[in-house]
């Protein structure tokens, strides 16, 4: 039975991998069920449309004869997917021996385009144009995490319950409210995919939406801030790591519209992938499925919570 858009923002809780599957029904189209359990406020996560997306090229570039992986993604997001069947289509661009751009859009039966963009996938390579590449401080992997579920248990969309998160610095959503942010807003944490799989290209395109806005340390309340375009760099390929430490800024807030960049390293430091987004910020008035109540708290450097 195919779920209805009423049931949007269950925790049915499918693996990440069945969550994002596709399959080719032409030469160049891609089915897609989207997931509920992947929802906030009114419609999907902007981070696991990213990855669908990501999955998509990767998918297209193989059936291309490239074997080529993401290095570069631009995203725009105009209208959000509905719960069910939607197609990605692919269209060619570019392909060559060592580079494969591609135009990916995401639709479902008359809505016309929903999500837009544009890929560059790349062949693998080991060789860097400088004799030594710049060196990367390990960081130190996170204590185990002692929460069973959501660091903002009772205070998340559903997406949430996807991530084991810890947060090492900064505002959790909604502890600091003030009328007018002075100066970059940061925040900085450990995170990984509840389910034991490894970190590739489409888990960090979903990685770096996954943690709450920083502006919502700044907040009085849940406010909806829709994600107009996404920009994503990949930078390494993961090797064995399960946490990731994310660390991400907002520089400005002006006429409604806000950015937040996004890093993404390996338990050893390895820089793995760079993003940016720039997004709308909604009344705080409007309908939203995060809630203020209990995630008041404030981290400070190290692994555990401050007062």
């Amino acid at each position: 039975m195919q779920v209805s858009d009423e049931n949007a923002g269950t925790r049915t809780d499918p693996s990440f991998d069945r969550s994002i599957a596709l399959l080719r029904r032409a030469d160049n189209d891609y089915e897609v069920t989207i997931d509920p359990s992947w929802w906030v406020d009114s419609g999907p996560n902007g981070g696991y449309l990213a990855a669908v997306l990501s999955r998509a090229a990767e998918l297209e570039a193989t059936r291309l004869g490239n074997n080529h992986r993401p290095a570069s993604a631009s995203i725009h997001y105009l209208r959000p997917p509905r719960v069910g069947l939607a197609t990605v289509s692919a269209r060619l661009i570019r392909s060559g021996r060592t580079t494969t751009v591609l135009h990916l859009d995401l639709h479902q039966e008359h809505t016309g385009t929903l999500v837009t963009s544009l890929f560059t996938l790349v062949a693998p390579t080991s060789n860097e144009p400088v004799a030594e590449a710049p060196s990367t401080d390990s960081i130190s992997s996170p204590i185990a995490p002692n929460h069973s579920r959501s660091l903002y248990e009772g205070a998340s969309p559903a997406y949430l319950d996807h991530w084991e998160i810890q947060p090492v610095s900064g505002h959790l959503p909604f502890s600091s409210p003030m009328n007018t942010p002075v100066g970059p807003l940061d925040c900085a944490g450990w995170i990984r995919l509840r389910e034991d799989r490894p970190v590739d290209a489409s888990l960090l395109a979903a990685m770096a939406d996954a943690w709450a806005p920083v502006i919502f340390g700044v907040l009085e309340g849940p406010a909806l801030v829709p994600t107009l375009s996404f920009n994503l760099l990949w930078r390494a390929q993961p090797t064995d790591t399960r946490w990731c430490f994310i660390t991400l800024r907002t520089e400005v807030v002006s006429e409604g519209l806000v950015d937040e960049s996004v890093e993404i390293r390996a338990e050893d430091g390895t820089l793995l992938l760079q993003g940016r987004q720039l997004a709308q910020i909604g009344s705080a008035t409007h309908r939203s499925s995060w809630s203020a109540a209990g995630v008041a708290m404030v981290f400070t450097e190290g692994n555990g919570p401050c007062a």
